[in-house]
């Protein structure tokens, strides 16, 4: 016979005569990766490629019906990126256990030691296996959970970069990115990066608003507030309220992104950090706000202030003839000038206390290329 894709070698033992009889099968066979949707959900299963070797053992009796399953999972790749990718040529031991209900629901549980876990919940409601709930944790750590509407993912590693996950958080409804069951993330890791950044550990918890929206909470050596996104297409925003982020210099070399990113189809984003250290640079409290505006995105307002100093500006990221261009007012102002410079990280004398300049600046690319 055939299942998954592949061929499947079946044999029958009846261990309890009756009506009806307790069934066991033992059955060996191959796994192909686009078959695997209706096991795993189709948003994981399109990230597998190639084909395996199981081992399974189904039990028929009179209340549901169970299948355990073992593989070493050779000849399977994963396409994830760290932690979750897989060379074909690698091994990695597969308990899976598996549970069909009379009503018509199916509950799996999962076990890589040390890579991932978790149990996710199946429905038949609409003649076809749809994933309901569940959980999922990618580390070492044991999850348990009776989640059976909505999943939640974990991740516990002691370094990752963020980077290659990016685009599964960017991806919209349609564009296979992250599905609809999602209603939680979290995440604690030991050293975290992103944007080639070093962020230090990182404690991470997200929630799906019934908008589609995320909202939570992040802590951390060197961010630490409450944040929310949509990036659905109809709908892009950010807000941040950080008491604290260090963005220092980019520590990792970034993969270019295969297009640019359009002024017209980057977020709202409307944010307050109290105290920004930008490049060592201690800026104080920022204020920032802007939204496309046609094929433009403006920046409403953005400010800067310490003690010693205010900074605003406002201006424009444009697309014109096929290059990028952003262009902004700036008025700066100190009281302090000397302590401003230090703040600035800038080891230089200056005479004056006081200071003032206005201005515009441009450079071509994007708002954050500036250099």
């Amino acid at each position: 016979g055939v299942m998954l894709g592949g061929p499947i070698a079946i044999k029958v033992n009846t261990l309890q005569a009756g009506q009806p009889p307790i069934v066991e099968l033992k059955a060996n066979g191959e796994a192909h990766a686009n078959r695997m949707g209706p096991l795993l959900g189709d948003w994981i299963a399109r990230e597998l490629k190639g084909k395996t070797r199981w081992q399974g053992r189904m039990l028929f009796d009179t209340e549901k019906i169970s299948l355990d399953v073992s593989s070493d999972l050779k000849g399977l790749a994963s396409v994830f990126p760290y932690p979750l990718a897989k060379e074909s040529t690698e091994t990695l031991p597969l308990q899976l256990g598996v549970i069909f209900l009379p009503e018509g629901s199916t509950q799996l549980a999962f076990s890589m030691p040390a890579f991932v876990n978790g149990k996710l919940y199946f429905s038949d409601d609409k003649q076809a296996t749809e994933l309901v709930g569940g959980c999922l944790l990618i580390g070492k750590r044991e999850i348990s959970c009776a989640e059976k509407e909505g999943l939640s993912v974990a991740l516990e590693q002691p370094i990752l970069d963020l980077d290659p996950w990016d685009i599964y958080l960017k991806k919209q409804p349609g564009d296979e990115g992250m599905p609809e069951v999602l209603t939680a993330m979290s995440a604690k890791l030991g050293t975290a990066f992103y944007a080639g950044v070093n962020m230090a550990d990182i404690d991470l918890r997200l929630d799906r608003q019934q908008d589609g929206s995320w909202q939570g909470k992040v802590q951390g050596d060197r961010i630490n507030g409450d944040l929310g996104f949509n990036w659905q297409r109809n709908s892009r925003w950010v807000n941040m309220q950080l008491e604290r982020l260090v963005w220092n210099e980019a520590e990792k070399e970034q993969t270019p992104a295969e297009s640019p990113q359009q002024p017209d189809q980057f977020p709202r984003v409307n944010a307050v950090i109290e105290n920004l250290v930008f490049h060592n640079m201690k800026l104080g409290r920022m204020t920032l706000q802007g939204k496309p505006a046609n094929s433009d995105w403006e920046l409403q307002l953005l400010k800067l202030e310490r003690p010693d100093m205010k900074v605003t500006a406002n201006g424009r990221w444009r697309m014109q003839g096929g290059k990028q261009t952003s262009s902004f007012d700036v008025d700066f102002t100190s009281n302090n000038m000397l302590s401003t410079l230090r703040a600035l990280d800038f080891n230089i004398d200056f005479e004056s206390e006081l200071f003032r300049t206005t201005g515009k600046v441009s450079w071509s690319g994007a708002p954050y290329d500036y250099r």
